[in-house]
């Protein structure tokens, strides 16, 4: 299963698939090419997975009828006073490697939203080594993981988000900046864009899914 990932990412181009799978190594070994800090043992540590959880921040909203996993993070309730930023990238990618372990990942893609709305800049602050780990975190997405983004959703960027999201997107690839939508006030966009997102997104969003908090007790 584990290698299949490749496989269906590349769309079973065996070349591609042998790439990217030479990065995923890479990647979590190298401390030149990638950032092996990040699955280190202590990532599996229950205390810092319950204190990630119980921040509210993320909630995996489900499967469209095309088989697309839908989820929504909300960067206002990051605490880098209860998890640190180096630890809270850590834990997500120990996430990241259960999500690998479910075939609809692989086969029917993602759409990640992220909304930004009350983040502030003081959250900003505390995110320690910012820029390192940020582009490091966009390298892994892009060129390791064998995950099918179907949609990159950035929702309600505030003024002190704008500056960092532009220098994000000086790494994205041209796949991925295709897939990326930046929106304000309402996503229907996305709505119309992704059938049956609406249905999964919370009422807070203007979905139809109740709201985020009840979504988030539900998972």
């Amino acid at each position: 299963a584990f290698l299949t990932a490749f496989l269906r990412q590349s769309k079973y181009n065996h070349a591609k698939a042998q790439t990217r799978l030479d990065n995923f190594c890479t990647f979590r070994t190298s401390e030149t090419d990638g950032y092996p800090r990040w699955f280190s043992d202590d990532t599996r540590n229950v205390d810092d997975w319950e204190k990630f959880i119980n921040l509210k921040h993320f909630v995996p909203l489900g499967f469209t009828p095309e088989g697309v996993l839908c989820s929504i993070m909300r960067a206002d309730r990051f605490d880098f006073d209860k998890v640190a930023f180096p630890d809270f990238l850590k834990i997500q990618q120990t996430w990241m490697d259960y999500g690998l372990r479910d075939a609809r990942n692989q086969i029917g893609g993602t759409v990640f939203i992220i909304d930004a709305k009350n983040f502030s800049s003081d959250q900003l602050r505390k995110m320690t080594n910012a820029i390192r780990q940020l582009k490091m975190n966009t390298k892994y997405y892009q060129e390791a993981l064998p995950f099918r983004i179907r949609k990159m959703i950035y929702f309600n960027l505030p003024k002190c988000c704008e500056v960092l999201f532009k220098v994000m997107a000086e790494w994205f690839n041209e796949k991925i900046k295709a897939k990326t939508m930046v929106l304000a006030d309402t996503l229907q966009p996305a709505f119309d864009e992704i059938p049956g997102l609406k249905e999964l997104v919370p009422a807070d969003y203007g979905g139809t899914n109740g709201n985020f908090d009840d979504v988030w007790e539900k998972t």
